[in-house]
């Protein structure tokens, strides 16, 4: 079994900003492991994160999660 070394990491929030950190933990050597947005029935774009809109989900997956990183640690994405 190959382990990842990817964080799990939650985006709150499945809208164009969602897109734009996605690239940007992308920068990084990161990636969205999840995607939580309750107006949301589903996602406008292409992702390999988990989106759910239920709170449930949410509450269930709580202690897996980091949230949030300090800004100083994020750069903006460049679109190619």
């Amino acid at each position: 079994m190959v382990k990842n070394n990817y964080k799990k990491i939650l985006i709150w929030g499945a809208k164009s900003k969602a897109r734009i950190i996605q690239k940007m933990l992308e920068n990084m050597g990161e990636r969205a492991s999840f995607l939580y947005d309750s107006y949301l029935d589903y996602l406008e774009f292409e992702t390999n994160a988990q989106f759910s809109n239920s709170k449930k989900d949410l509450i269930g997956s709580r202690k897996d999660w980091i949230i949030g990183k300090d800004q100083k640690d994020l750069s903006f994405p460049t679109f190619n």
